[in-house]
């Protein structure tokens, strides 16, 4: 066995102890919650006995409390009304109290509130000492009013006997103070005694209900409850959790053990091997420094050379512990006194960002304050470059004007005659305005949107056409007016000539869908549209330049808003999954909308004020404004001035974000916010939306069946899938397996290692290794490939064979079924391969990239059949995209197959333009099916308000006579068949229909009468309509 096999054996094993490990510690806990819960139990059940002597200490203690007070003041009071009332009154409330006390636990004890019972006894005892700190109080009182003058006289009177009839104030005042200070002595050692007695009663006496309670061992909580078998179960409980507790301590040591081995074994060569090393230096110094003793003098200089390394070592040594605990030190204070700053501000006990410290802010203004000043630099430094030309030329002109004809000003317009041709004949990179190259930025779109059909949808490369028709711009506009001056403030899109020759470049590009042309083509081009020699060699420099540059560096005055400058991924192109242009014949799209991960930051994208509508962010500055829409967790505030490349929110879950990018445009002296493209003005832009050619995907009904039932699973499980997700993943399982769950690898093969009826589930036949298969081949196949995937037993580790059957056995399920082969992609399988399962169906970066890259990282197969993958992930993307997940999932066979007979053809029907690609074969579906002759479609600015109409391409109106029956039919077979159709709502005979959702004339599932239109066909009773979900809704 290889050295590799071992450590692999052995780095199993660990891992198989720490999870029994694991186990002991579940386990372990578990019976101590047990044992916890039978003791809590038994405290909670005490025996009447010991309630009973507890009940009768606590009175006894009250009572004895309150006679040794009431008997001293008792003693020190010839009346004692006041006492004895005191006495009745406590002894009452004492009674009171340990009565209501008693019948509480009494209740408790049938009952079993433990919680009540607490809060209960708790409150008794809070009372108790408030009524006995009362008696302590009174009594004191009292003892205050005995020890007044005259009571003191009426209760003293024999001992303050004085001869009234002397004279001697003196002497009456010296006895009286003598009298009250020998009573004051008397009283006090009679306290003391009398608490000390109470003290030693009240200790006897918790003694021997003590001593009681402990022999008394009976708990009772129910009179039908066994002691004896409580306490067996405690003493059993016991002895599991002792012994739980060594078996514990057992596995942990062996697991420390086996740690120790394997780190010694495997993780301490580059020790041992440093160690070599330092010890052959060790020696070799050794050596030297002997050779080096044996002369006085040089002995002087390695002993001096030792001593200073030493103290070298110790300095140093304590110099770095000093700098690590003054950082810590700082840094943990630091932390602690922010933390505590933001929770006192309701921000939580957290640190501030480092984006939002005033270090890094400061740092901002000063970086801010550098760059202002360089640009300042730069354009004074400019300003000195230009100012020596300047006064020349001025000179030459001034030459020219004063004497045209003279020597002087003959050879003054030949130097400027040089000057400007030198000028002119440099490379311009802009010819075009920036509202000329939108205008036909936008003509191009509407292009693409008329020549779309449902053979081909386009989105042809319109960024590299205007960055082509600028280099040419002069030459195209003498080619193609007599007299360009005449439309000089006109642009190509707004004139007849311009129009002809962009729709002729366009069809020279794109005529021949099966032969797409590129730039490149055209410039090679000997026709008119096409460049001479000279102008290919510049054409080719400035692309090569624009790789660098971007394509209208000219424009640029827009940041990359998806990254920070200092990310790596700023200079990389911002990927456009909708453009700006033409989304329908029609109607214009404001917006573009570019890829982004969910919570990724947004910066903005240029210096301006903010203002804000409701999560909308937009940023001002002059005559240009850029917006940022549905934004979460925004940090700006409205009003105040973003700063370039500050963070001002964050995406939303979705993963994209749209922005419209606007500016001001003098409308015939009218000053109107017109929105433009907004990859003109970012550094680099990559559009990936693509042309496709619609080829037929030859599909039969079983396999769509399959292919709509995994779609369906995965987004039960995953409800963010992509279709460019989804068709990657499929098109690799297309190969793999046909999307078929019940496929083992070589079952195609005569048996027995092909598969027979009963093969499915005989586990020998399943566990049959590569080289059975393929005839000594493939020996890493340990065990064949299962299902979708081809779930493989491998000899470097892999288990996913294993692993499915074992899933399949828990669940209780066939390993073969569908819906058990996605709940394990996504529950079962190792954790590893569901994470690349999840970022892969939920991205949206191109088929081409998902396909390479689930084959590699989930698949294991790196470039098996890639192409052939790639060309099959292509074909169901068009399916899914153009409503293959969303229509069509019908549950009688022959509407199936109906479905799929149409899904080649409907495009091709009058009437079908305009219309969603799902909504235009339902059209042909329930065209053939209902045997209908006439169905509305699409009418341009018919809008319902919910986006479902007929303006949207979204709605179909099947027209009848007026009460034919076959309207009941058709609604009918809607109502039943709703989601499969796709179904949004359904209007007939003046009624409205929706599923699960109430509307605005009554509630779901129910035909809610509507207002009186005023007509036959506004109240519906001569056609059907039907209004569809947009496509993944």
């Amino acid at each position: 066995m290889s050295k590799y096999r071992i450590k692999r054996r052995d780095k199993d094993e660990l891992k198989s102890l720490k999870s029994d490990i694991k186990a002991e510690k579940t386990r372990y806990s578990i019976l101590k919650e047990e044992y916890k819960e039978v003791q809590r139990e038994q405290k909670l059940q005490p025996s009447n006995n010991t309630r009973t002597n507890k009940t009768s200490y606590r009175a006894n203690i009250k009572s004895e409390k309150t006679n040794n007070y009431t008997s001293n003041t008792i003693s020190r009071s010839s009346k004692g009304s006041n006492s004895e009332k005191l006495t009745s009154r406590n002894s009452y409330s004492m009674d009171n109290n340990s009565k209501t006390k008693k019948s509480s636990r009494e209740e408790y004890l049938k009952n079993n509130k433990r919680k009540e019972y607490l809060k209960n006894s708790t409150r008794s005892r809070v009372l108790k000492q408030k009524n006995e700190d009362s008696i302590v109080k009174k009594v004191k009182e009292q003892e205050n009013f005995y020890l007044d003058d005259s009571s003191f006289r009426k209760e003293n009177s024999k001992i303050l006997d004085i001869d009234n009839n002397s004279n001697s104030t003196s002497s009456r005042e010296y006895y009286k103070t003598k009298a009250l200070k020998q009573r004051n002595e008397r009283y006090s050692k009679e306290k003391f005694k009398n608490d000390r007695l109470r003290k030693d009663n009240s200790r006897k006496i918790f003694y021997a209900n003590r001593k009681t309670n402990h022999l008394d061992k009976t708990r009772i909580s129910d009179p039908e409850s066994n002691s004896g078998i409580k306490n067996q179960q405690v003493n059993e409980l016991k002895e599991d959790l002792k012994e739980q507790k060594s078996a514990l301590k057992l596995k942990k040591k062996e697991y420390r053990k086996k740690k120790k081995i394997y780190k010694r074994k495997y993780q301490s060569k580059i020790k041992r091997k440093v160690k070599e090393g330092l010890k052959g230096a060790v020696s070799q110094t050794y050596a030297i420094e002997t050779v080096l003793n044996k002369d006085e003098d040089l002995a002087r200089y390695v002993k001096a050379k030792n001593k200073y390394g030493a103290v070298r070592y110790e300095v140093e040594k304590y110099g770095r512990f000093g700098k690590e605990v003054v950082k810590k030190t700082s840094k943990f204070t630091y932390g602690v006194g922010n933390r505590t700053y933001n929770l006192k501000n309701g921000r939580g006990f957290t640190r501030t960002p480092k984006r939002f410290t005033w270090q890094y802010r400061l740092k901002q203004k000063i970086l801010a304050n550098k760059k202002y000043q360089r640009a300042k630099k730069v354009k004074d430094t400019a300003s000195k470059v230009t100012k020596p030309f300047t006064k020349p030329v001025g000179k030459l002109v001034k030459n020219v004007y004063k004497n045209p004809l003279g020597r002087k000003g003959l050879l003054s317009l030949l130097a400027l005659i040089v000057l400007i041709s030198m000028f002119m004949s440099s490379v311009s990179p802009s010819r075009m305005n920036e509202w000329e190259m939108n205008d036909t930025w936008l003509y191009f779109t509407k292009l693409d949107r008329e020549k779309s059909t449902d053979k081909v949808i386009y989105y042809s490369d319109v960024e590299d056409y205007v960055y082509y028709l600028n280099y040419r711009y002069d030459k195209t506009v003498k080619q193609i007016y007599r007299d360009p001056s005449a439309y000089k403030d006109k642009h190509l899109p707004h004139t007849r000539q311009g129009r002809t020759f962009l729709e002729g470049m366009w069809e020279f590009l794109n005529g021949d869908k099966d032969n797409l042309k590129t730039i490149d083509n055209l410039v090679n081009d000997d026709g008119e549209y096409g460049l001479d020699e000279k102008e290919r060699k510049e054409w080719k420099q400035l692309v090569e330049i624009s790789k660098d540059t971007g394509r209208f560096p000219f424009a640029r005055e827009l940041d990359n808003f998806l990254f920070d400058k200092k990310d790596s991924k700023y200079k990389l192109p911002m990927k456009v999954l909708e453009r700006y242009g033409y989304k329908d014949k029609d109607n214009i799209s404001d917006t573009t909308t570019f890829q982004a991960d969910p919570n990724q930051y947004i910066y903005a994208s240029m210096t301006g004020k903010v203002s804000i509508d409701g999560n909308d962010i937009t940023i001002e500055q002059g005559r240009k404004r850029i917006t940022y829409y549905d934004l979460q967790n925004i940090r700006v505030t409205a009003g105040e001035q973003a700063l370039r490349n500050e963070i001002i929110g964050q995406v939303k879950q979705e993963g994209k974000q749209a922005v419209k990018y606007e500016k001001l445009k003098d409308n015939n002296g009218k000053q109107e916010w017109t929105s433009v493209n907004i990859g003109f003005y970012l550094p680099s832009i990559q559009y990936m939306q693509k042309t496709e050619v619609i080829r037929d995907l030859g599909l039969n009904g079983d396999k769509l069946g399959r292919i709509r039932e995994f779609v369906d699973l995965v987004k039960k499980y995953e409800p963010n899938a992509t279709n460019e997700g989804l068709a990657a993943i499929l098109g690799v399982f297309d190969i793999e397996s046909g999307v078929q769950p019940k496929r083992a690898e070589g079952d195609y093969l005569p048996q027995p290692i092909g598969a027979s009826d009963n093969s499915w589930d005989d586990e020998n036949w399943l566990s049959i290794g590569g080289p059975q298969i393929y005839n000594g081949r493939f020996p890493n196949i340990v065990h064949r490939g299962l299902g979708l995937g081809q779930f493989t037993d491998t000899a470097d580790g892999s288990r996913r064979h294993t692993m499915l059957l074992d899933f399949s056995k828990e669940k209780n399920s066939k390993w073969y079924y569908m819906d058990l082969q996605v709940d394990f992609i996504f529950n079962g399988d190792s954790p590893y391969y569901r994470e690349v399962f999840r970022n892969i169906v939920t991205s949206q970066d191109s088929v081409e990239s998902l396909v390479a890259r689930f084959l590699k990282d989930w698949e294991g197969g790196y470039t098996d059949k890639l192409d052939s993958r790639i060309e099959r992930a292509k074909d169901l993307f068009r399916y899914l995209k153009s409503g293959g997940g969303t229509a069509g999932h019908f549950k009688d066979k022959s509407d199936q197959e109906l479905w799929n007979k149409v899904a080649s053809t409907h495009g091709s029907l009058a009437g079908s333009g305009g219309l969603q690609p799902h909504v235009s074969q339902m059209r042909a579906f329930l065209m053939e099916k209902f045997e209908l002759s006439v169905i509305g479609g699409y009418r341009a600015g018919d809008s319902d308000g919910t986006h479902h109409g007929h303006g949207d391409g979204l709605a179909l109106d099947l027209m009848l006579p007026v009460g034919d029956p076959k309207g009941h039919v058709i609604t009918n077979y809607l109502v039943e068949n709703f989601n499969e159709v796709g179904v949004y709502y359904i209007i007939y005979e003046q009624r409205f229909y929706t599923k699960d959702i109430p509307n605005i004339y009554g509630p779901a599932n129910n035909w809610n009468l509507m207002p009186d239109r005023g007509s036959i066909t506004q109240n519906h009773y001569d056609h059907v309509h039907i209004s569809f979900k947009a496509e993944g809704e």
